[in-house]
């Protein structure tokens, strides 16, 4: 896939999320949205690497 597709892909999905949740996004929603993303890749890959908790365990995560 080229990078260009890519971006049409997740520009679809993120209107979609907009519609869905009913909000406006704007520049700081992008930049909040994508560090909340790259979060949950890093707590994945502790987990998945022996180090880090499991959710739910130790703390308030879902």
């Amino acid at each position: 896939m080229e990078l260009g597709e890519l971006a049409e892909r997740l520009e679809k999905i993120s209107a979609r999320y907009e519609e869905r949740v009913g909000f406006a996004r704007n520049a700081d929603w992008f930049l909040l949205k994508l560090q909340e993303e790259v979060g949950e890749l890093t707590q994945a890959y502790l987990q998945h690497t022996g180090r880090g908790r499991s959710k739910g365990v130790g703390g308030t995560d879902p």
